[in-house]
């Protein structure tokens, strides 16, 4: 009696969550195949994962201490060009209660971290967002913690510094 099987393997949705259980990871495979099996103990199908080769991401500590990691020259942040020493320059100014400056920290960081090739998925809008943000509110405009224009970017300003500490879609240098 000959017998066919089909079988369908898909991974746990909770896999495709930002940092999900095959986070840093990417298919060996394509991400279906359809084959007929007609033998018990087929082992010739692969559905493994390895690991995503990934440069890290850094902090603004690491940037701003890293001038030779920098993969430009130049910077654009809120619609202005920065070069590499001048956003170095802010980056190592001592920290104040303006926001703008906390802000261009993060994203300088996040920016430079998808340019030296990491994963920016779960970032890119968050960049764009900022970046948006800091057009309305240039660098050195006094935005305070408790003021109206902090609180509306606050939360990408977290997911920033997530993505700049490695816990979202990238690891942390190591």
């Amino acid at each position: 009696m000959l017998m066919i099987c089909f079988y369908s393997v898909k991974g746990a949705p909770d896999n495709d969550m930002v940092c999900g259980v095959l986070c840093y990871l990417t298919a060996t495979t394509d991400e279906t195949q359809t084959n007929t099996v007609i033998d018990a103990n087929v082992l010739t199908y692969d559905f493994g994962y390895t690991p995503i080769v990934s440069p890290g991401t850094g902090t603004p500590g690491y940037w701003k201490n890293h001038p030779d990691d920098w993969p430009v020259a130049s910077i654009t942040i809120g619609g202005v060009t920065y070069t590499k020493a001048e956003a170095i320059g802010i980056m190592q100014m001592k920290k104040n209660s303006d926001k703008t400056y906390d802000l261009f920290r993060a994203l300088v960081s996040a920016k430079l971290n998808v340019l030296i090739g990491n994963a920016q998925g779960c970032i890119y809008d968050t960049i764009l967002t900022a970046d948006d943000w800091m057009a309305s509110h240039p660098l050195g405009s006094e935005v305070e913690a408790n003021s109206d224009a902090w609180q509306q970017i606050a939360p990408a300003y977290e997911m920033l510094d997530d993505y700049n500490n490695g816990l979202l879609c990238a690891p942390h240098r190591g």
